[in-house]
């Protein structure tokens, strides 16, 4: 049992330093914010942090991935309307967006002030992993200017979520503010 008690320890230091990295990325953003302040704010030195990501890049990196749901989740059923599934889809994408506007935040600074090709480079595959799940979906349901209905959709839902970050609501008022988005998008765009 002794055993796994260090390790429980290194874990649950490494989860802190993730956890405290990507507020302060978020907040500071990428470059203002260094090893220096994240080890003060989790009341460790740099070395803690050097020893489990070797890099400030690969903090960020493991952050972003860390932040991004799992889109490997498409169903097979053809029993389901296509247009529910694209529904559903849509749905727990921007409700994903609204629960973790700390990931909007991280990837528009980084299109914004690319950190670094890596970087750049998973927030791509992840960018075209998600809309080519939309795809299939749109397709299935037959849709037209796919990726107009795409960029629309979700152009519409970063905006929100960005504005939502900046103001202070209350967690009923930023909820108000998903199910507003998800009746708009709804009779707006999922509709043929």
């Amino acid at each position: 049992m002794i055993v796994n008690g260090p390790r429980k320890i290194v874990d649950s230091n490494k989860t802190q330093i993730l956890l405290t990295a990507q507020k302060l990325f978020s907040e500071k953003g990428y470059r203002n914010t260094s090893i220096r302040d994240i080890a003060d704010r989790v009341g460790t030195n740099c070395s803690m942090i050097n020893y489990h990501f070797k890099t400030k890049e690969n903090l960020y990196i493991e952050i972003i991935e860390n932040l991004w749901p799992s889109l490997d989740y498409i169903s097979s059923d053809t029993e389901t309307n296509a247009n529910v599934l694209l529904k559903d889809f849509v749905f727990k994408s921007i409700e994903e967006a609204f629960n973790n506007t700390q990931l909007i935040k991280l990837c528009l600074e980084t299109k914004i002030f690319p950190v670094s090709e890596k970087t750049d480079s998973i927030i791509k595959k992840m960018t075209e992993k998600h809309f080519s799940h939309f795809k299939i979906l749109a397709e299935k349901a037959k849709y037209s200017h796919i990726k107009f209905l795409y960029t629309s959709i979700f152009a519409l839902t970063i905006d929100i979520v960005s504005q939502n970050a900046k103001s202070v609501y209350t967690s009923k008022d930023s909820r108000n503010g998903l199910e507003e988005l998800l009746r708009y998008v709804e009779t707006t765009f999922l509709v043929q």
